[in-house]
């Protein structure tokens, strides 16, 4: 059985005007669930991501400069 009701919504909000403190808060969860867009994250969950995430160990640092001073020196040598 279905029941469909032709209501504007200015008369939709005097209803949700007229609902007790509970269920306004209960209305409030249920839309914010569905209007959540799907696929966006908030800069804090990307935030939390990255720190999360793997990090350089201090081995992998030193190799890292090491490199770093090698390839300068090899640039410099093809600048000359």
């Amino acid at each position: 059985m279905e029941l469909r009701l032709n209501i504007g919504l200015n008369q939709v909000i005097g209803l949700i005007r007229n609902l007790p403190y509970d269920d306004k808060l209960i209305l409030k969860s249920q839309l914010d669930k569905e209007l959540k867009p799907e696929g966006k994250r908030s800069s804090s969950s990307l935030k939390h991501i990255l720190l999360k995430g793997p990090v350089m160990t201090a081995e992998g640092y030193d190799n890292y400069k090491d490199l770093k001073k090698q390839f300068s020196k090899w640039t410099k040598k093809l600048s000359v």
